[in-house]
């Protein structure tokens, strides 16, 4: 597998191994601030939020064609200024850390040892 892959799915295994709710993992490109986050809670399922507030409109683009294969569409739930992509994934770590994958390479195009910040928080 990739490395963006692997440094995503080993932080979602600490979330996903950890008791209660209210985990959040952001995994985030430092220079341009490109991130995508998830959320678990035990009690329901992992979850895939990308807000698109930073998005160039290729990004968007490019983010829509991808997501799309993935079933996940823009959504704007809080009636913001800006819209997100969000998914519930189940437990199903492989699935969301090949969507973030795609994310940092084919939406954000950074090659695949570009280095990322992981952030995990409750």
């Amino acid at each position: 597998m990739s490395q963006i892959y692997d440094r995503v799915y080993q932080a979602l295994k600490l979330i996903t191994g950890n008791q209660g709710a209210g985990w959040i993992a952001i995994i985030e490109e430092p220079e341009t601030e490109s991130f995508v986050q998830f959320a678990f809670d035990q009690a329901t399922s992992l979850v895939f939020d990308c807000p698109t507030i930073s998005f160039s409109d290729d990004q968007l683009s490019r983010a829509k064609t991808l997501l799309s294969r993935y079933k996940i569409e823009e959504t704007n739930p809080s009636g913001e200024d800006f819209t997100t992509f969000n998914a519930e994934l189940g437990d199903n770590i492989e699935l969301a850390a090949e969507i973030a994958a795609a994310m940092f390479t084919e939406v954000f195009q950074f090659s695949d040892n570009r280095g990322l910040n992981v952030t995990v928080t409750r």
